[in-house]
């Protein structure tokens, strides 16, 4: 797991830039709302974006885009290494 701030994500309510979370190891059947849940923990989610075969099977590794660099910092921290 791990993060980049990303330029071109902006909460426009506060104006802070967002930081994205590349998750992996993923299984076929995980859904957006298990990895909501998972990760709420660690502060606002703007956005989980799964990521897909051209058939629409999941590839196993996702994004997911928190609304502060502090907030992926700590989903960094606190979820790397989780089965």
């Amino acid at each position: 797991m791990s993060y980049s701030s990303d330029p071109h994500a902006m909460d426009h309510q506060s104006g802070v830039k967002g930081s994205e979370v590349f998750v992996g190891g993923l299984a076929p059947t995980i859904t957006e709302d298990k990895i909501r849940e998972v990760f709420s923990t660690c502060g606002e989610i703007l956005e989980v974006r799964l990521i897909k075969d051209p058939k629409g099977n999941l590839k196993g590794f996702c994004f997911v885009r928190f609304a502060t660099k502090e907030a992926a910092q700590k989903a960094v921290k606190e979820k790397s290494g989780l089965m």
